[in-house]
């Protein structure tokens, strides 16, 4: 199933926080696979967390670290404080600045463990509920 911001969200966890995969999941991921959580800020609105936002996160972050799901979770500072490397063929280049100047960055991110993209999607969304900013959601390969 592709899911967009209008498709309605399974509940893959019973109320014990096992996971209820279809036959799918389960033979695509025999093993639980690492995904990242990255949460994407725009610098024309407020894109440090306010109090109530930090209260949803530890919460979340609570959540998944009782279920042995997190593995990173760290935010970062607005990219103008960014410094570019790039010594490929010896160029010893460097430049104060994000790469890839856009109104949109990443702010934070999460490494987290799930046994199925479906699980890692719902936990995506309640990242995203908790922090209250848009999360990307990569496989780690």
């Amino acid at each position: 199933m592709v899911m967009d911001m209008h498709t309605p969200l399974v509940d893959n966890w019973n109320s014990s926080g096992v996971s209820k995969l279809g036959p799918l999941d389960s033979y695509r991921y025999s093993w639980h696979v690492r995904f990242l959580f990255a949460v994407i800020a725009n610098r024309n609105e407020r894109f440090l967390a306010d109090a109530s936002e930090m209260a949803a996160i530890d919460q979340f972050n609570e959540k998944i670290e009782v279920a042995g799901q997190r593995i990173l979770a760290v935010g970062f500072e607005n990219p103008s404080s960014s410094v570019v490397f790039d010594n490929r063929d010896g160029a010893g280049m460097m430049y104060r600045g994000p790469v890839v100047d856009s109104d949109e960055f990443m702010a934070g991110l999460w490494i987290i463990e799930a046994p199925s993209e479906s699980a890692a999607h719902q936990l995506a969304a309640d990242a995203s509920r908790a922090c209250n900013r848009r999360i990307e959601v990569r496989a780690i390969l």
